[in-house]
């Protein structure tokens, strides 16, 4: 099937480089698509847009107290809360918080419905 050891080598590079670019292809497609994306993490993918009630914490407003109550979140991480968005400007999407050394995906679970981002 193979002629020589290149022509196979040749063969497996280009089967790496197509499986890497179909990796890439959701990332890129919100880009052309003008979707809303979030690469906090290294990662474009798009996002539904999410709308909380009022009455909640809005955590780029709240203070050091504030901050506290949220389930999960201690004096600490409170603090470093509004360290990074003093620092790097408000949060768009409760993902945003994930910059937050601590602040994993299931900790943001756990009070996700308890905050607003306005």
């Amino acid at each position: 099937m193979y002629k020589s050891a290149k022509m196979k080598q040749l063969t497996a590079a280009v089967m790496m480089a197509a499986a890497a670019a179909l990796m890439l292809i959701p990332g890129l497609q919100a880009v052309f698509d003008g979707g809303q994306s979030y690469a906090a993490s290294g990662r474009a993918h798009e996002l539904p847009e999410i709308r909380l009630p009022d009455g909640m914490i809005s955590i780029n407003d709240a203070d050091l107290d504030e901050l506290d109550e949220l389930y999960g979140i201690g004096e600490t991480l409170a603090s470093m809360i509004i360290e990074e968005r003093e620092m790097n400007g408000p949060y768009y999407y409760p993902e945003d918080l994930t910059a937050v050394r601590g602040i994993g995906l299931k900790k943001l679970e756990g009070f996700r419905e308890s905050i607003n981002m306005d």
